[in-house]
């Protein structure tokens, strides 16, 4: 059996970033969520880390 961690960084508000958060069929297990602010990013934007733990019987 082999296992394979996936990780994703995704820019998304932080709004919807709590409405995903609460949502009972997120598949995704959540990694970190930076709050900081981020020029770049742009005024109630958030940098989020997630991923799912994939495995694969061979």
């Amino acid at each position: 059996m082999e296992c394979m961690k996936v990780e994703y960084t995704h820019t998304i508000s932080v709004e919807d970033y709590s409405k995903l958060r609460k949502s009972a069929g997120w598949s995704y297990k959540l990694f970190g969520f930076d709050e900081r602010p981020n020029e770049e990013l742009g005024a109630g934007m958030t940098q989020w880390i997630y991923g799912e733990q994939t495995n694969e019987t061979t």
